[in-house]
């Protein structure tokens, strides 16, 4: 909702065009007349480096730091309002992309700077947060507010629609807006490489590098973790989710083994739904371009009630894609131990499926969104694949979470 907030507040600037002698500059950068708004930045940051695999202090450090620079326990963080004062705020302009992008000013609860394009669906922050040295300090009590030893860092981090927000730079100050710019640019261009994500549902943090030792995947605040907020997690936390000498990841309970892809689907997260022992819930989503396969293991001892459960589920999901059409009951193909299956085309013409099963104490739901019809028969033998993997495998064990809790 912000980001097309600042789109519409932008689009004066925007239409600007660039004067000559940014023609000359690099990236075209323009530096704007100085504003009367905002936040004035003095220029002095560079780059902090982050070598992989990370040692123990670099590794709580860009976490508990990207944690705490974007969590707002008061509640009171950036508004629709701060962002739309920031909109109004323009301090420079440069190319990357084939596209103009504004630099905003921001005050008050808004990040001291925000970059957007139009027609882009990303968004651009820097945001003023802990330095990593006292972050990592407070991840060894978190406890209260992080000290204040060394001067605040600045992250540069984008976000895109509902997806976790992507950082790519923390500086050990203000940087200049030239260099901010390069920065924002190379993002954009996908010439540079991220190095953690975070949600702010749970609080996931997710290491995009490489560690020496130490999880790269944590939940902040598991108590926000539910059905209606799931937490994603871009790593294994090695609690909930562990990785395998092979590179599966495999889920506390159930057991099942998250592989890094099946056939042209490659695994691009995992989703936490419940991390309790009485309704432990994880879901696996791999993708293509434009098709998507989701592998959910729920505990539910109670047999009785999977009937009524099943039937429920299958309504939930007609409901929230729609049904335009249903297709023809196409059964797994083997002996499997399928409670229902279904297959319709959804209001967007989609191919959504669904299958479930029960193995052990979990049920599991095979799901899948296919781009186009022809893309049954790709899609069909992932989900099958899927299938053997699930009901070949011995029955888990029952969920405990006393394992996972000692390691909090």
């Amino acid at each position: 909702m912000f980001v097309r907030s600042l789109v519409v507040a932008a689009l004066a600037c925007l239409a600007t065009p660039f004067s000559a002698a940014a023609a000359d500059s690099p990236r075209m950068f323009q530096a704007l007349p100085p504003p009367s708004c905002g936040t004035p930045l003095a220029a002095t940051g560079k780059p902090l480096t982050f070598k992989a695999p990370l040692d123990e202090a670099g590794r709580a450090g860009l976490m508990a730091g990207l944690f705490l620079t974007l969590h707002d326990p008061t509640g009171q963080g950036w508004s629709e309002a701060d962002l739309k004062a920031a909109g109004g705020c323009p301090v420079a302009r440069f190319a990357a992309d084939d596209v103009v992008w504004t630099l905003f000013s921001g005050a008050g609860n808004a990040p001291v700077r925000v970059a957007i394009a139009t027609g882009r669906g990303d968004a651009y922050f820097l945001v003023r947060g802990p330095s990593p040295i006292d972050a990592a300090a407070w991840s060894r009590t978190r406890r209260g507010l992080p000290g204040a030893t060394a001067p605040p860092a600045y992250y540069l981090v984008s976000r895109q629609g509902d997806e976790p927000f992507f950082l790519f730079k923390v500086y050990d100050g203000p940087p200049a807006a030239t260099l901010l710019a390069d920065d924002i640019a190379a993002a954009a261009e996908a010439k540079a490489e991220g190095l953690a994500a975070y949600g702010d549902d749970g609080g996931a943090v997710s290491l995009l590098l490489e560690t020496a030792a130490g999880p790269r995947a944590e939940l902040f605040r598991p108590s926000g973790v539910s059905v209606s907020t799931p937490a994603t997690l871009l790593a294994p936390d090695g609690g909930l989710v562990t990785e395998a000498r092979n590179g599966d990841w495999v889920f506390r309970g159930s057991g099942f083994a998250c592989r890094p892809a099946y056939g042209p689907f490659e695994r691009i997260r995992v989703q936490v739904l419940d991390i309790s022992d009485e309704g432990l819930d994880l879901a696996c989503t791999w993708s293509t371009q434009d098709s998507w396969t989701v592998v959910d293991a729920t505990f539910m001892p109670d047999k009785s009630t999977d009937k009524a459960y099943v039937a429920e589920r299958i309504r939930q999901e007609e409901e929230a894609y729609g049904v335009t059409r249903s297709l023809s009951k196409l059964r797994p193909g083997r002996d499997e131990p399928v409670l229902a299956g279904r297959w319709w085309m959804d209001k967007d013409g989609q191919i959504q499926t669904m299958y479930v099963l029960r193995r052990g104490d979990y049920l599991f739901e095979v799901r899948q969104g296919l781009a186009r019809e022809s893309d049954i028969d790709a899609g069909s033998k992932v989900a099958l694949d899927l299938i053997d993997q699930i009901s070949a495998a011995d029955a888990p064990a029952p969920a405990t979470g006393e394992a996972w809790r000692r390691q909090r």
